[in-house]
């Protein structure tokens, strides 16, 4: 009676469909309906707590924009990446109404750390 629940955790284990060995004589298998729920926080990066946001307008700032932003700048795609980090800088510059001096990519990765300072700082 203690090697049964070893028996159907090592089969669950082996098997591909993570099948035990009940399921397995019958034919049936286990299907995960759980919806997985993105968190707000998908931008998230650290931040200093003595953190001043430079641009307000990162609180407007989208959740899939801020995610955007921060993938393409980890990116490593050299001239493609500088590319199309100049049109995001435009694209995201043009809708939220910003003015900037800073460079395209110090001017993004700026705006995600505002974004998540006022994200993880919301009363």
């Amino acid at each position: 009676s203690l090697i049964s629940p070893l028996v159907a955790l090592l089969t669950a284990a082996m098997t591909q469909k993570r099948q035990r060995v009940g399921d397995l004589v019958a034919n049936t298998v286990v299907v995960d309906t759980r919806i997985i729920n993105k968190s707000k926080y998908d931008a998230y990066t650290v931040i200093p707590q003595s953190y001043q946001p430079r641009y307000p307008k990162a609180k407007t700032l989208s959740r899939q924009d801020a995610v955007l932003i921060k993938d393409l700048l980890r990116m490593e795609m050299g001239p493609v990446r500088d590319s199309l980090i100049q049109k995001l800088f435009e694209k995201v510059c043009k809708t939220y109404q910003i003015h900037t001096n800073d460079p395209p990519r110090r001017f993004l990765f700026t705006l995600v750390k505002d974004y998540n300072y006022y994200l993880l700082n919301e009363k």
